[in-house]
């Protein structure tokens, strides 16, 4: 598994999900304004937040449903 996940990734991801950056923070265990951060660019994800993105991308793209719903997404995240 590698440990990237571009700003691009991480905010399609989020909204794919249907999170607000507040809910994927609690998720990750990290703040809101953390989250915002990596989504502008300014800050990288711990490894241990890029572990579990990547899990949550990996669940995301497993799931039929959410993987019909958000095709578009991923497409355009450079993450299909």
């Amino acid at each position: 598994m590698s440990l990237t996940m571009n700003l691009t990734r991480i905010i399609y991801l989020r909204r794919c999900l249907g999170l607000t950056q507040a809910a994927l923070g609690r998720l990750l265990g990290v703040t809101r304004a953390s989250v915002s951060r990596w989504e502008r660019g300014l800050g990288q994800p711990s490894d241990v937040a890029l572990t579990l993105l990547e899990q949550l991308e990996r669940t995301q793209k497993s799931s039929s449903l959410a993987a019909d719903k958000c095709a578009r997404c991923r497409a355009k995240a450079g993450c299909a």
